[in-house]
């Protein structure tokens, strides 16, 4: 899986995320900032393209057994977890099951298989 980590400042994170999908390169948003209209249009470019984006003011995740943004050492689990708080996703994984992405609050509608 190919994936971008993205912190810059929020309104520069469309086109460079554009940048990125045109590569079908995932993402991880790290930024906050970022307009709802913007984080829409990004969504449903990405669930279209058939990837992922995690994100906008996305500061935790683990995939593949890699942490993304800032993220407890655990070990591997076998469960695959998406939650709302990254911090409280914590917690849980710190129980083991460990595969995490967080769900981005109401902004956006949630799409099967985006956060």
């Amino acid at each position: 899986m190919d994936l971008a980590i993205v912190s810059i400042p929020g309104q520069y994170v469309a086109p460079e995320v554009h940048r990125l999908l045109d590569r079908n390169i995932n993402t991880f948003i790290f930024s906050d900032n970022v307009s709802i209209s913007d984080e829409a249009v990004l969504k449903r470019r990405v669930h279209e393209r058939g990837l992922l984006v995690m994100g906008p003011d996305c500061g935790t995740g683990r995939i593949r057994g890699f942490s993304l943004g800032f993220a407890y050492v655990v070990r591997e689990g076998s469960v695959g977890l998406v939650g709302a708080s990254g911090t409280g996703l914590q917690e849980v994984m710190e129980e083991g099951r460990t595969r995490a992405l967080r769900r981005q609050g109401p902004r956006a509608p949630p799409t099967p298989g985006l956060c």
